[in-house]
């Protein structure tokens, strides 16, 4: 799991990819040098302006001790999603 903090001068993450969408689709910077290239390693990368941070990797244990039977981060882990502050605020609107 990775948890991703937003490092641009101003505004806000959504704001900020909206404005690299713009300036590629203007051709005044290239989809290369605003956005995280296709690679054949593992390594964790993010868009310029984002810094990501492993939260939790594959295994590992998540309550205290050692043994064969603590529970381990990954086992059906088919998806988590933080959808921020106020998500519920209107009943029944999808967040």
């Amino acid at each position: 799991m990775v948890a991703l903090a937003f490092t641009g001068a101003t505004g806000d993450l959504p704001t900020y990819v909206k404005g690299l969408v713009a300036d590629v689709a203007a051709g005044t910077r290239t989809a290369a040098s605003a956005f995280v290239a296709a690679a054949s390693t593992d390594d964790l990368r993010a868009i310029s302006g984002v810094h990501p941070s492993v939260v939790a990797s594959w295994m590992d244990p998540i309550a205290f001790g050692l043994t064969p039977a603590t529970p381990r981060f990954g086992a059906n882990n088919d998806y988590i999603a933080w959808f921020g502050d106020g998500w519920d605020a209107v009943a029944g609107a999808p967040p």
